[in-house]
C-alpha cells in the first residue's frame, strides 16, 4: 500500500514543491527507480540514470509552468497549468517505468511522436511547389 502523508502548512503548494524538488537529485531518483522495480545495482545503469535525469527535467519544467501561470492573465493561465500537469504526469510515468524507458525513446517510436496531430509520413515529399491550397486539400 502506498504511504500517504498529511501536510499541515500555511502554504501547502510551497510544501509540495519542496517535496517534489527531492526528485531533482538524480542519484536519489535512480535509487528510487531501482527500489520500486527491484532492479539490482549495476543493471541498466545508463538507462536508470537517464530516466532519473528526465524525471528531474519534468519536475523543473512543471514548476516553471506553474510559476509562470501565476504571472499571466486568465486567457493564458489554463494552458500553462495544463502543460505543468503534463510535465508532472510525465515525471510520474517515468518513475513508474522500470529503468529501460525514456521520453526520447517514446518520441522515436511510432507512439507519442505527435503533438495532438495525426501525422502521415511522406506527404511533404509529394507537395509540388506550384500546388495551391485548394488542390492540396
Amino acid at each position: 500500500m502506498d504511504k500517504v502523508s498529511r501536510i499541515v502548512s500555511d502554504n501547502p503548494s510551497q510544501h509540495i514543491w519542496k517535496l517534489l524538488r527531492l526528485y531533482l537529485d538524480g542519484t536519489y531518483v535512480a535509487e528510487e527507480i531501482r527500489r520500486l522495480h527491484n532492479i539490482p545495482s549495476g543493471k541498466h545503469v545508463a538507462n536508470v540514470k537517464k530516466q532519473a535525469a528526465q524525471i528531474g527535467y519534468c519536475i523543473r519544467q512543471a514548476e516553471e509552468y506553474f510559476r509562470a501561470s501565476a504571472q499571466v492573465g486568465l486567457p493564458t493561465r489554463p494552458l500553462l497549468l495544463y502543460y505543468g500537469a503534463v510535465s508532472l504526469s510525465q515525471a510520474l510515468y517515468l518513475l513508474k517505468l522500470d529503468g529501460e524507458h525514456s521520453l526520447d525513446a517514446l518520441h522515436k517510436s511510432s507512439k507519442h511522436n505527435h503533438h495532438g496531430l495525426e501525422l502521415v509520413r511522406g506527404l511533404v515529399d509529394e507537395i509540388r511547389s506550384d500546388c495551391t491550397v485548394q488542390v492540396f486539400f
